[in-house]
Protein backbone atom coordinates (compact mmCIF):
# COMPACT_ATOMS: atom_id res chain seq x y z
CA UNK A 1 0.00 0.00 0.00
CA UNK A 2 1.31 3.14 -1.09
CA UNK A 3 1.88 6.40 1.35
CA UNK A 4 -1.09 8.36 -0.15
CA UNK A 5 -3.54 4.97 0.05
CA UNK A 6 -1.96 4.69 3.78
CA UNK A 7 -2.63 8.40 4.76
CA UNK A 8 -6.41 8.29 3.71
CA UNK A 9 -7.22 5.28 4.81
CA UNK A 10 -5.57 6.93 8.26
CA UNK A 11 -7.48 10.27 7.88
CA UNK A 12 -11.10 8.09 7.12
CA UNK A 13 -11.05 5.76 10.09
CA UNK A 14 -9.76 8.66 12.40
CA UNK A 15 -10.18 6.56 15.87
CA UNK A 16 -9.64 3.18 15.25
CA UNK A 17 -11.09 1.96 18.45
CA UNK A 18 -14.31 2.69 17.57
CA UNK A 19 -14.86 -0.70 15.24
CA UNK A 20 -14.90 -3.73 17.74
CA UNK A 21 -13.70 -5.50 14.66
CA UNK A 22 -11.50 -5.52 11.49
CA UNK A 23 -14.70 -6.91 9.69
CA UNK A 24 -16.83 -3.98 10.35
CA UNK A 25 -14.21 -1.58 8.11
CA UNK A 26 -15.70 -3.36 5.13
CA UNK A 27 -19.18 -2.06 5.09
CA UNK A 28 -18.03 1.06 6.55
CA UNK A 29 -16.14 1.88 3.39
CA UNK A 30 -18.98 0.29 1.18
CA UNK A 31 -17.02 -2.54 0.04
CA UNK A 32 -19.29 -5.43 0.66
CA UNK A 33 -22.40 -6.54 -1.03
CA UNK A 34 -25.65 -5.07 -1.03
CA UNK A 35 -28.34 -7.66 0.31
CA UNK A 36 -31.73 -7.99 -1.52
CA UNK A 37 -33.59 -11.04 -0.08
CA UNK A 38 -36.80 -12.09 -1.58
CA UNK A 39 -38.14 -15.22 -0.37
CA UNK A 40 -35.86 -18.35 -1.57
CA UNK A 41 -34.36 -15.36 -4.10
CA UNK A 42 -31.11 -13.94 -3.11
CA UNK A 43 -29.60 -12.00 -5.98
CA UNK A 44 -26.03 -11.51 -6.54
CA UNK A 45 -25.68 -7.48 -6.40
CA UNK A 46 -22.22 -5.07 -6.10
CA UNK A 47 -21.17 -3.33 -3.39
CA UNK A 48 -22.91 -0.98 -1.34
CA UNK A 49 -20.64 1.96 -1.97
CA UNK A 50 -21.65 3.45 1.26
CA UNK A 51 -19.09 5.73 2.98
CA UNK A 52 -15.92 7.50 1.62
CA UNK A 53 -15.70 7.34 -2.36
CA UNK A 54 -11.95 8.49 -2.99
CA UNK A 55 -10.80 5.35 -0.13
CA UNK A 56 -12.91 3.09 -1.51
CA UNK A 57 -11.53 4.32 -4.98
CA UNK A 58 -7.84 3.95 -3.58
CA UNK A 59 -8.27 0.50 -2.31
CA UNK A 60 -9.74 -0.75 -5.74
CA UNK A 61 -7.23 0.69 -7.52
CA UNK A 62 -4.40 -1.24 -4.59
CA UNK A 63 -6.04 -4.74 -4.87
CA UNK A 64 -5.89 -4.08 -8.95
CA UNK A 65 -2.35 -3.21 -8.89
CA UNK A 66 -1.25 -6.09 -6.24
CA UNK A 67 -3.59 -9.14 -8.51
CA UNK A 68 -1.89 -7.86 -11.66
CA UNK A 69 1.55 -7.83 -10.24
CA UNK A 70 0.54 -11.36 -8.42
CA UNK A 71 -0.22 -12.95 -11.64
CA UNK A 72 2.55 -11.63 -13.69
CA UNK A 73 0.66 -8.95 -15.81
CA UNK A 74 2.87 -6.17 -17.34
CA UNK A 75 2.25 -2.79 -17.92
CA UNK A 76 1.00 -1.93 -14.57
CA UNK A 77 2.15 1.51 -13.02
CA UNK A 78 3.99 2.39 -9.85
CA UNK A 79 2.99 5.83 -9.60
CA UNK A 80 2.18 7.21 -5.74
CA UNK A 81 -1.51 6.93 -7.18
CA UNK A 82 -1.03 3.11 -9.01
CA UNK A 83 -3.32 4.58 -11.49
CA UNK A 84 -3.46 1.81 -14.32
CA UNK A 85 -3.66 3.10 -17.66
CA UNK A 86 -7.61 2.98 -19.01
CA UNK A 87 -7.18 0.16 -21.31
CA UNK A 88 -5.76 -2.55 -18.41
CA UNK A 89 -8.47 -1.51 -16.30
CA UNK A 90 -11.01 -4.65 -15.75
CA UNK A 91 -14.82 -4.24 -16.48
CA UNK A 92 -16.50 -2.91 -19.13
CA UNK A 93 -14.75 -0.41 -21.26
CA UNK A 94 -15.58 3.59 -20.92
CA UNK A 95 -16.37 6.22 -23.00
CA UNK A 96 -13.79 8.73 -23.29
CA UNK A 97 -15.74 11.06 -21.80
CA UNK A 98 -16.40 9.00 -18.22
CA UNK A 99 -12.33 8.84 -18.02
CA UNK A 100 -11.67 11.96 -18.59
CA UNK A 101 -13.88 13.05 -15.57
CA UNK A 102 -12.70 10.22 -13.62
CA UNK A 103 -9.08 11.12 -13.95
CA UNK A 104 -9.75 15.14 -13.31
CA UNK A 105 -11.61 13.61 -10.11
CA UNK A 106 -8.75 11.64 -8.82
CA UNK A 107 -6.58 14.95 -9.93
CA UNK A 108 -8.87 16.73 -7.50
CA UNK A 109 -8.50 13.76 -4.74
CA UNK A 110 -4.62 13.53 -4.99
CA UNK A 111 -4.22 17.52 -4.27
CA UNK A 112 -6.52 17.66 -1.65
CA UNK A 113 -4.54 14.50 0.07
CA UNK A 114 -1.55 15.87 -0.48
CA UNK A 115 -2.71 19.20 0.82
CA UNK A 116 -3.73 17.22 3.96
CA UNK A 117 -0.02 15.90 4.03
CA UNK A 118 1.42 19.09 4.09
CA UNK A 119 -0.84 20.36 6.40
CA UNK A 120 0.27 17.39 9.24
CA UNK A 121 3.61 17.51 8.59
CA UNK A 122 3.82 21.45 9.05
CA UNK A 123 1.86 20.91 12.50
CA UNK A 124 4.15 18.10 13.75
CA UNK A 125 6.86 20.93 13.15
CA UNK A 126 5.69 22.83 14.80
CA UNK A 127 5.26 21.30 17.35
CA UNK A 128 8.54 18.94 17.84
CA UNK A 129 10.91 21.59 16.52
CA UNK A 130 9.29 24.86 17.85
CA UNK A 131 9.96 28.62 16.37
CA UNK A 132 6.61 28.15 14.30
CA UNK A 133 3.40 29.97 15.17
CA UNK A 134 0.92 27.39 16.61
CA UNK A 135 -2.90 27.34 16.98
CA UNK A 136 -4.56 24.85 18.96
CA UNK A 137 -8.18 24.55 20.99
CA UNK A 138 -8.11 22.01 23.83
CA UNK A 139 -9.53 21.78 27.69
CA UNK A 140 -7.44 22.68 30.58
CA UNK A 141 -6.63 19.69 32.65
CA UNK A 142 -4.08 20.85 34.82
CA UNK A 143 -3.12 23.88 35.93
CA UNK A 144 0.40 24.20 37.86
CA UNK A 145 1.39 27.83 38.65
CA UNK A 146 2.04 29.13 35.49
CA UNK A 147 1.98 26.41 33.32
CA UNK A 148 -0.79 24.83 32.13
CA UNK A 149 -1.64 20.98 30.39
CA UNK A 150 -4.52 21.40 27.46
CA UNK A 151 -6.07 18.17 26.25
CA UNK A 152 -6.35 18.56 22.50
CA UNK A 153 -7.35 15.92 19.81
CA UNK A 154 -3.72 14.93 19.14
CA UNK A 155 -2.83 14.52 22.70
CA UNK A 156 -2.04 16.84 25.49
CA UNK A 157 0.01 19.59 24.93
CA UNK A 158 1.82 22.03 27.97
CA UNK A 159 1.48 25.87 27.61
CA UNK A 160 3.50 28.16 29.65
CA UNK A 161 2.09 31.40 30.36
CA UNK A 162 4.34 34.57 30.84
CA UNK A 163 4.63 38.59 31.24
CA UNK A 164 3.36 38.90 28.06
CA UNK A 165 0.57 36.32 27.52
CA UNK A 166 -2.88 37.99 27.14
CA UNK A 167 -5.87 36.47 28.26
CA UNK A 168 -9.08 37.91 26.65
CA UNK A 169 -12.86 36.61 26.14
CA UNK A 170 -14.81 37.59 23.37
CA UNK A 171 -17.01 41.17 24.27
CA UNK A 172 -20.65 41.61 22.21
CA UNK A 173 -20.84 41.05 18.69
CA UNK A 174 -17.37 41.43 16.61
CA UNK A 175 -13.62 41.01 16.87
CA UNK A 176 -13.78 43.39 20.30
CA UNK A 177 -12.43 41.55 23.37
CA UNK A 178 -12.01 41.75 27.20
CA UNK A 179 -8.91 41.27 28.82
CA UNK A 180 -9.53 38.75 31.38
CA UNK A 181 -6.37 37.64 34.75
CA UNK A 182 -5.01 34.53 34.18
CA UNK A 183 -5.99 33.49 37.23
CA UNK A 184 -9.28 32.25 35.12
CA UNK A 185 -7.58 29.67 33.69
CA UNK A 186 -8.83 26.93 35.95
CA UNK A 187 -9.33 23.41 35.32
CA UNK A 188 -12.11 22.23 32.93
CA UNK A 189 -11.81 26.05 30.98
CA UNK A 190 -12.69 25.56 26.84
CA UNK A 191 -9.68 27.56 25.86
CA UNK A 192 -8.07 28.76 22.31
CA UNK A 193 -4.52 28.81 22.55
CA UNK A 194 -2.15 30.97 20.08
CA UNK A 195 1.64 31.11 20.79
CA UNK A 196 5.32 30.17 19.48
CA UNK A 197 6.53 25.94 19.88
CA UNK A 198 9.83 25.31 21.22
CA UNK A 199 12.06 22.06 21.07
CA UNK A 200 10.50 20.39 24.29
CA UNK A 201 7.07 20.23 22.92
CA UNK A 202 5.99 23.09 24.86
CA UNK A 203 3.76 26.09 23.40
CA UNK A 204 4.94 29.95 25.04
CA UNK A 205 0.92 31.45 24.80
CA UNK A 206 0.76 34.79 23.43
CA UNK A 207 -3.10 34.72 23.45
CA UNK A 208 -5.40 32.79 25.07
CA UNK A 209 -9.55 33.47 24.27
CA UNK A 210 -12.51 31.91 25.86
CA UNK A 211 -16.25 31.76 26.02
CA UNK A 212 -17.83 33.45 28.87
CA UNK A 213 -20.24 30.33 29.17
CA UNK A 214 -17.15 27.71 29.02
CA UNK A 215 -16.03 29.95 31.74
CA UNK A 216 -19.15 29.23 34.02
CA UNK A 217 -19.16 25.74 32.97
CA UNK A 218 -15.58 25.57 34.58
CA UNK A 219 -16.53 27.50 37.75
CA UNK A 220 -19.50 25.09 38.34
CA UNK A 221 -17.63 22.12 37.88
CA UNK A 222 -14.57 23.99 40.37
CA UNK A 223 -17.00 24.55 42.99
CA UNK A 224 -18.67 21.49 42.58
CA UNK A 225 -15.19 19.74 43.09
CA UNK A 226 -13.81 22.04 45.81
CA UNK A 227 -16.48 20.27 48.75
CA UNK A 228 -15.24 16.86 47.32
CA UNK A 229 -11.36 17.42 47.43
CA UNK A 230 -12.32 19.12 50.91
CA UNK A 231 -13.75 16.10 52.17
CA UNK A 232 -11.14 14.07 50.86
CA UNK A 233 -8.27 16.07 52.39
CA UNK A 234 -10.92 15.18 55.85
CA UNK A 235 -11.20 11.40 55.40
CA UNK A 236 -7.22 11.56 54.50
CA UNK A 237 -6.41 13.20 58.06
CA UNK A 238 -8.36 11.13 59.97
CA UNK A 239 -7.15 8.01 57.92
CA UNK A 240 -4.01 9.59 59.08
CA UNK A 241 -4.77 9.89 62.84
CA UNK A 242 -6.07 6.44 62.44
CA UNK A 243 -3.29 5.12 61.41
CA UNK A 244 -1.43 6.46 64.41
CA UNK A 245 -3.82 4.99 66.82
CA UNK A 246 -3.12 1.93 65.61
CA UNK A 247 0.55 1.75 65.67
CA UNK A 248 -0.39 3.03 69.39
CA UNK A 249 -2.38 0.00 69.63
CA UNK A 250 -0.36 -2.15 68.34
CA UNK A 251 2.99 -0.79 70.86
CA UNK A 252 0.83 -1.09 73.57
CA UNK A 253 -0.47 -4.33 72.59
CA UNK A 254 3.24 -6.02 71.97
CA UNK A 255 4.03 -4.23 75.34
CA UNK A 256 0.84 -6.19 77.24
CA UNK A 257 2.46 -9.21 75.80
CA UNK A 258 5.79 -8.79 77.30
CA UNK A 259 3.81 -7.80 80.55
CA UNK A 260 2.09 -11.47 80.01
CA UNK A 261 5.02 -13.18 79.26
CA UNK A 262 6.80 -11.62 82.46
CA UNK A 263 3.61 -12.80 85.00
CA UNK A 264 3.49 -15.81 83.28
CA UNK A 265 7.20 -16.46 84.20
CA UNK A 266 6.65 -15.34 87.53
CA UNK A 267 3.88 -17.52 87.93
CA UNK A 268 5.66 -20.49 86.64
CA UNK A 269 8.16 -19.61 89.75
CA UNK A 270 5.47 -19.53 92.15
CA UNK A 271 4.04 -22.86 91.34
CA UNK A 272 7.83 -24.02 91.63
CA UNK A 273 8.09 -22.64 95.14
CA UNK A 274 4.69 -23.24 96.23
CA UNK A 275 5.56 -27.16 95.02
CA UNK A 276 8.82 -26.84 97.10
CA UNK A 277 7.10 -25.70 100.08
CA UNK A 278 4.24 -28.88 100.23
CA UNK A 279 7.05 -30.98 99.73
CA UNK A 280 8.81 -29.55 102.62
CA UNK A 281 5.36 -29.64 105.01
CA UNK A 282 4.89 -33.21 103.79
CA UNK A 283 7.97 -34.38 105.01
CA UNK A 284 7.47 -32.01 108.29
CA UNK A 285 4.01 -33.39 108.79
CA UNK A 286 5.91 -37.18 108.22
CA UNK A 287 8.30 -36.40 110.35
CA UNK A 288 5.83 -35.71 113.38
CA UNK A 289 3.52 -38.54 112.73
CA UNK A 290 6.70 -40.66 113.08
CA UNK A 291 7.51 -39.69 116.50
CA UNK A 292 4.26 -39.45 117.83
CA UNK A 293 4.42 -43.07 117.63
CA UNK A 294 6.61 -43.50 121.05
CA UNK A 295 6.35 -42.24 124.33
CA UNK A 296 8.75 -39.66 125.19
CA UNK A 297 8.20 -39.99 129.26
CA UNK A 298 9.39 -42.87 131.04
CA UNK A 299 6.69 -44.52 133.29
CA UNK A 300 7.10 -43.42 137.53
CA UNK A 301 8.24 -45.90 140.13
CA UNK A 302 6.86 -46.00 143.53
CA UNK A 303 10.48 -46.29 145.40
CA UNK A 304 10.60 -42.39 143.87
CA UNK A 305 8.11 -41.07 145.95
Amino acid sequence: MGPITSLAYVLTLEDPQRFSSSREVGPYLGLVPKQEDSGDSQPQLGISKTGDRMLRRLLYLEQSVTFDSMHGRAGFLTSPLHVLPTKQRTGAQKSKRNVQREDNIMKKQRGWIVACAALLCVMSVGLAYGGDKVKMKGLITTRTGETLTVKTNTGNVTVVLDDDTKVQQPKGIGLRKKDMSAAVLIPGLKVSVEGTGDADSKVTAKTITFDSGDLQLAETIQAGLNPTQQQQATNMANISANKQGIAANQEDTAANKVQIASNQEKISANQEQISTNQQDIAETTKRFSELSEYDTREPLSNHQF
